[in-house]
């Protein structure tokens, strides 16, 4: 009997394999609803733990964010775009 998979091993390959595809073009499909809930409770300097943090839309608010990811290439492109839009 082989044990069954983590699931953040599972998401980490999925999400991995086209995460710039899902933040060039998922995640911006779905950006409105994410800044109208964002702003409602984020502002600059705001503290917080973002879990799937995909693209890092909290970042962009200018929040203090830990990110937590399945996918180490969405951490790397919340990464980057984050320096991107705050330079």
């Amino acid at each position: 009997m082989s044990a069954k998979p983590r699931t953040s091993d599972v998401n980490s390959r999925l999400w991995g394999a086209r995460a710039r595809d899902w933040a060039s073009f998922q995640e911006v499909q779905s950006l409105p609803v994410y800044e109208a809930i964002v702003s409602r409770f984020v502002t600059p300097g705001t503290r917080c733990l973002d879990v799937g943090c995909g693209a890092g839309v909290a970042a962009w608010r200018g929040a203090k964010v830990t990110g937590i990811d399945a996918a180490e290439a969405m951490i790397a492109i919340t990464r980057n775009t984050v320096i991107a839009r705050t330079i």
